[in-house]
């Protein structure tokens, strides 16, 4: 069969004509419809055309159409009766038709001025049926519109005109030679089925029993009670099969069911169509909706509509476009590819067509694409799961991509899990290029995650941990001018090493950028801010109830498991993504910067209360720091790989967010920690009541911080960080009307504006810095924020500090001394002070037990010099407060953009 049919590529290359002079010659009807076949191929639909027909055709075609035109080569391969007219007048001379013929002609509105051949025979027929009395006028009316519009189909084949009379109703066929049927819109008709030749239904018809034919066309409603068997089938009304339906090529525009199996190498539906058994094909288009209850097999499926398998699904190429909801009980096939078809038009402006999303148990192919695809199971050699899949197990053999928006519990390579958890937007992008780059352990983006907040946490409770429990702390130590010495002693450590550590390894917010997409990383970024936020209230809270119910060593021994578990998750679960190069430490910077700011610490802590600020020890140590502090600038400039790359803040928004983070740093950290201090000592509560003071601002730095990393990727930075800073602003200023007489909720409320204030800082600032930097600077970049921002922490804790101490220690020392006067000049405090009581000792006055021994007289004016003082320390950190706040403008119009290099970004696990 195959050699008698030559391929239309075949047919182009042998007789060297183009596509375009085949189609128009296709269209001039120089060859004939018939000849174009279309049948399957390995690469697909094909047509082809009968061999030795189509040559000698095209043959005579080249060798005739430079002497004749298209239309003129049309009539000689194409032939027509001699053109033949004849007017009404004619006709009757001719005795043809009679008068009554042309009457009814006329009232059927079709009379025209000549009649050509067809049209005269139609005439004839109907003249000779009236003229003999077998049809009444009104039914010749009905046998002229019949003729009229379906003669055309009969043209040149023997026919019989075929006249039902059932209750009054009258109905007319036109079958020629027993092969053609066709139904008009006059009634419902009846048949036993059998064979034909071409079935045109325009009305009603009813077939019991098999029907086999060259062609079904139907456009009224068709009902069949047997199988039927076309060489073409299209259905543009309504079709009820109870039957198998087996056709060379089906084309559903309107509403079928088929109560049976569907057999067809070519299906097509636009319309609806409903299979109760299964399908089998080669190509099937659907481009509206089809509903199978069986398995469907086939080489190529393309979906642009709505499809639903109730059972197996087996093709070679599946392409599904989602427009609403999908479904299959199970997939296979070598290349499947499943997307959402974005609704425009009507659909999108009424805002119907439901969600587009597909439904299956299992997917099998070689290459596989998938979005809001929802399987239990995925398996597949290159795997691809997209945006709104959720998916409970992929196993792969090559390559998985796995998209931010995507859901997937487990996943296995060749059989082995590598992955165990959820992944999410919150969570990573995956993109795993080959076996050799996946650990045999896996690694557990869940574990990776907790490790990084377990460590952000630490890190923050560390410096405010100590906070609640400072009472007993200096009270062992021996007075409140060791206050400050045993927080910025721990800020100072950390703060020397951060930056040799930023330049070694990725920290957290830096293994956020590695493992997560660049559109998800302000969700997670907010995650770790409201964690740092949290723990930085969260650590005065467990320090007071470990100082109350333990004892303060607890305080600083709690970091060892929480260290401990941090170090397990990220050192066995983490793989950094990209190829770090090795860093060369700059150590004479690291020396000379950590040097500095020892010098200056130092200066600051020992001035004024160990030795006089003009003593050579004090100006020794200024003077260490600012020599110190040139070289390390020196040393910057000549390094190869700086700690501090001072390249990086001719970036708008980097600098800025250094400075903000700076100037918050030291506005925050002074609140969180003198509050407590202020709530022991002037309100006499007890360190459990200081901690749970500060919940207030844990919520509402949670809440700024979470909103504050959503929202970045939608508007500016500054955006967010102006009206939160304003808040820190006024939070700050509110505070310094504080004094011995407000009430513990006067204090939350302004702790809560603390907290809205500064809990945005947390999220953004660190995105922001590092947003524009490639992978390998953001180690860097992280460091140097962080520095900053605790650089502030520990000059705020420090400077206001003193200001604190000295306030303080200047005040009690008047309040002791009006209190002796008052005694009479012993030298001792009015009252009389129970022996064992030192007011030195900062423990008297933050116990509430030892509080009741003081003389009320000396107690009020103690507490009052310690409330004043503190209240001048808060009206002091409003200063940086303004600072940051006034920063915050100068970072632009920038907000989180996903660039091309970020969009092409896969993440580590």
């Amino acid at each position: 069969m195959t050699d008698d049919l030559i391929s239309k590529k075949e047919l182009l290359d042998l007789t060297g004509i183009s596509y375009g002079q085949l189609y128009r010659w296709k269209r001039k009807n120089l060859i004939p419809e018939e000849w174009f076949i279309r049948k399957s191929s390995y690469t697909g639909q094909e047509t082809f055309f009968p061999k030795q027909q189509i040559l000698l055709r095209i043959d005579k075609i080249l060798n005739m159409k430079d002497g004749l035109s298209l239309d003129e080569l049309a009539d000689v391969f194409s032939p027509t009766l001699g053109e033949v007219e004849m007017s009404a007048e004619q006709l009757l001379e001719r005795n043809i038709v009679s008068n009554i013929s042309l009457e009814l002609l006329n009232e059927a509105g079709r009379e025209r001025p000549l009649y050509a051949l067809d049209q005269i025979m139609m005439l004839y027929v109907l003249d000779k049926l009236i003229m003999s009395g077998d049809i009444t006028r009104q039914e010749g009316t009905l046998l002229i519109d019949v003729m009229s519009e379906h003669y055309y189909r009969f043209t040149g084949k023997p026919s019989e005109l075929v006249l039902i009379r059932k209750m009054g109703v009258p109905l007319f066929m036109l079958v020629t030679a027993g092969t053609e049927l066709y139904f008009d819109n006059a009634g419902l008709s009846q048949t036993a089925g059998g064979e034909f030749h071409r079935v045109s239904i325009d009305g009603m018809a009813k077939v019991n029993g098999n029907l086999d034919c060259t062609s079904l066309n139907v456009n009224g409603t068709l009902k069949m009670h047997g199988a039927l068997s076309a060489e073409s089938a299209t259905i543009n009304g309504m079709c009820t099969l109870n039957g198998h339906l087996n056709s060379s090529r089906v084309r559903v525009d309107g509403l079928t069911t088929i109560n049976g199996d569907l057999h067809s190498p070519e299906l097509e539906v636009n319309g609806k169509c409903t299979v109760r058994g299964r399908v089998n094909g080669e190509r099937i288009d659907i481009g509206g909706v089809i509903d199978i209850d069986g398995d469907v097999q086939c080489e190529s499926l393309n979906v642009q509509g709505n499809i639903k398998i109730s059972g197996f699904l087996n093709a070679g190429t599946v392409e599904i476009r989602l427009h609403t909801s999908s479904s299959a009980k199970e997939i296979g096939g070598e290349r499947i590819d499943i997307r959402r078809k974005e609704q425009t038009g009507f659909w999108k402006s009424i805002g119907l067509g439901g969600t587009p999303s597909f439904k299956t148990s299992l997917i099998e192919g070689d290459e596989i694409v998938l979005e809001d695809t929802e399987a239990d199971i995925v398996r597949g050699n290159k795997v691809h799961i997209g945006r709104g899949c959720n998916i409970r197990l992929v196993e792969y053999s090559g390559e998985l991509e796995v998209d931010p928006d995507a859901k997937v519990e487990d996943i296995k390579l060749n059989g082995r899990f590598t992955i165990a958890g959820m992944l999410s937007a919150e969570q990573m992008t995956l993109k795993i290029m080959g076996p050799s780059e996946v650990r045999e352990m896996g690694g557990s983006i869940i574990s990776v995650k907790s490790g990084l907040l377990l460590s952000i946490l630490m890190a923050s409770m560390d410096n405010t941990i100590v906070a609640t429990a400072m009472g007993d702390i200096v009270g062992k130590l021996g007075g409140l001018d060791k206050f400050v010495w045993v927080t910025s002693a721990y800020m100072v450590a950390e703060m020397a090493g951060m930056p040799i550590f930023g330049a070694l390894v990725p920290i957290a917010f830096t293994i956020m950028f590695d493992v997560v997409a660049p559109e998800s990383r302000g969700k997670l970024g907010g995650l770790f801010g409201a964690v740092f936020g949290l723990s930085s209230v969260f650590g005065p809270l467990l320090g007071a109830y470990i100082t109350q119910y333990a004892t303060w060593e607890w305080v600083f021994y709690i970091n060892l498991p929480l260290g401990l578990i941090a170090f397990v998750f990220i050192a066995f679960f983490y793989k950094e993504s990209h190829q770090h190069q090795s860093q060369q430490i700059d150590w004479l910077g690291a020396i000379t910067l950590i040097g500095a700011v020892v010098c200056l610490i130092f200066g600051l802590e020992l001035g004024g209360k160990t030795y006089a600020w003009g003593s050579w020890q004090i100006l020794g140590l200024f003077a260490g720091f600012v020599v110190l502090a040139l070289l390390f600038l020196f040393a910057e400039t000549k390094a190869k790989e700086p700690i501090i790359s001072f390249g990086m803040f001719r970036n708008r928004v980097y600098w800025s967010s250094n400075v903000i983070g700076m100037f918050s740093g030291a506005a925050f950290i002074t609140a969180s920690v003198y509050i407590p201090i202020f709530i022991q000592g002037v309100l006499g509560g007890k360190a459990t009541n200081s901690g749970l003071v500060l919940l207030p601002m844990m919520l509402g730095s949670v809440v700024t911080a979470s909103l504050g990393g959503v929202l970045m990727t939608k508007i500016k930075y500054r955006s967010i960080m102006i009206p939160t800073l304003a808040l820190l602003v006024v939070g700050l200023g509110l505070l310094t009307t504080l004094d011995e007489s407000s009430s513990l909720w006067t204090i939350r409320i302004y702790m809560v504006m603390v907290g809205l204030g500064v809990g945005a800082s947390f999220s953004v600032l660190s995105n922001a810095a590092m947003n524009a930097f490639e992978p390998q600077r953001r180690g860097a970049a992280s460091s140097t924020l962080n520095f900053l921002r605790s650089l502030g922490m520990t000059m705020g804790i420090t400077i206001f500090g003193i200001v604190q101490s000295q306030v303080f220690t200047r005040k009690m020392n008047d309040a002791l001394a009006g209190s002796a006067a008052e005694a009479g000049g012993t030298g001792a405090p009015a009252g009389g002070v129970p022996q064992g009581v030192n007011l030195s000792d900062p423990h008297a006055l933050l116990s509430p037990e030892l509080r009741k021994a003081i003389p009320p007289q000396v107690l009020d004016a103690i507490t009052h010099a310690l409330s004043s003082s503190i209240v001048q320390l808060f009206a002091w950190a409003a200063i940086p407060a303004a600072l940051a706040l006034i920063a915050a403008f100068f970072m632009g119009k920038e907000k989180m953009v996903i660039g091309e290099e970020q969009g092409e970004y896969t993440g580590g696990h």
